[in-house]
């Protein structure tokens, strides 16, 4: 009979269950990092929030395009990047990657990132979560 309690012991946290690439290796390495500072100190508050009248730190710097890694022209182009808040950001990536079983949704020609906060909030709202919402719509 064993005298103590077998311990708990968490999963190492360098695994990956998605078996993705690292953060290095899809090209947010040190020139990455260097790039994301000045972004933020440029533009130090949340532009999605701002445009709420809001004041929220940024703390990401996202690809307002997604990119296909450091190789993408729009990877580099400071145009294509903007300061947001993680809350701001989560939401964006959830809504482009298609996270939480959502359907994966792009923006179109002549829609807005809002369109698809939205049409987010609107399955949120009604319990949707599949591809049976149509993000289409205008």
């Amino acid at each position: 009979m064993p005298s103590r309690a077998p311990r708990y012991r968490p999963a190492s946290p360098k695994r990956r269950k998605d078996n993705r690439p690292s953060s290095s290796q899809r090209g947010y390495d040190a020139r990455w990092r260097r790039a994301r500072k000045r972004k933020l100190a440029d533009d130090p508050l949340c532009q999605r929030c701002l445009a709420k009248e809001r004041s929220v730190i940024a703390e990401e710097v996202d690809h307002i395009d997604p990119v296909d890694g450091p190789n993408d022209p729009k990877f580099w182009d400071p145009t294509n990047w903007q300061s947001l808040c993680k809350t701001c950001h989560s939401k964006k990536t959830v809504l482009e990657d298609g996270g939480f079983g959502r359907q994966k949704h792009t923006v179109k020609s002549g829609q807005s990132i809002e369109f698809l906060f939205e049409v987010a909030q609107a399955e949120i709202d009604h319990g949707k979560t599949g591809p049976e919402t149509d993000a289409s719509a205008d």
